[in-house]
Order: structure tokens, then C-alpha cells, then sequence
């Protein structure tokens, strides 16, 4: 999240955002899926529990959604988090090759950030 925040916006308020507010780590793909978890165990793997399937989201907004697929475009985009607000129109195709997408991207991030430290 704190990489997603552009420079000029990471202050008092972000700080917030990430440590004031109550959150949960959110699988996109949860891997309780209502329709039929297995399919989803053995499909996704290990993938479901990498960085790419995981996001920051409000407690608030999380309750309200639970494992319903279909309510997760309408909490996403509520959402104040960046990193999970720009999720809302890819959620509902949301695949294993999408969340091992995201996983390199947010890795090549964070390393680029802590090279530049």
C-alpha cells in the first residue's frame, strides 16, 4: 500500500490508513471459495497464499463480503486502500495467472524500493 501512494501523498493521513484503521490480510481468491474450495486448493496451490492474492482491507468493508465473489467489485472500489481499490474491475476474472502477475510486480517493488535504501 505504501508503494501504491504516490511520494507527495505518503503523510499523517496514509500513516492512518495503515496502522490506525482496523484491516484484514484479504485473499482475492479466498481459498474458502463458496462454490467449491477444493477446485480451488488444487488449482491455485501455493499461489493462493502469496503476496499476489493478498491485499490490505478495511475490517469494516471485509465482514460485509465475506467469500461472496460478487460482492467484492463494490467493496473493492470503496475501499481507501490503492492497492485494492484499483482491484475493483479485475475481481470478478480475478485467476491464478492474475494474482502470480501481481506477486512479480509488487516483488520487483519492493526490491526496487529497498535498493534505492
Amino acid at each position: 500500500e505504501y508503494l501504491d501512494t504516490p511520494m507527495e501523498e505518503r503523510n499523517q493521513k496514509l500513516f492512518d490508513r495503515l496502522f490506525a484503521t482496523g484491516f484484514d490480510i484479504e485473499h482475492i481468491q479466498p481459498y474458502t471459495d463458496e462454490k467449491d474450495a477444493a477446485a480451488v486448493l488444487k488449482e491455485w496451490g501455493g499461489e493462493i497464499n502469496r503476496i499476489g492474492n493478498l491485499a490490505m482491507f478495511e475490517s469494516s468493508l471485509n465482514r460485509g463480503v465475506q467469500n461472496h465473489s460478487e460482492k467484492k467489485p463494490v467493496a473493492y472500489a470503496q475501499s481507501a486502500y490503492k492497492s485494492l481499490s484499483c482491484l475493483s474491475g479485475k475481481v470478478a476474472n480475478w485467476s491464478k495467472d492474475d494474482a502470480a502477475a501481481r506477486r512479480e510486480k509488487i516483488t520487483e517493488r519492493v526490491m526496487g524500493y529497498l535498493q534505492e535504501k
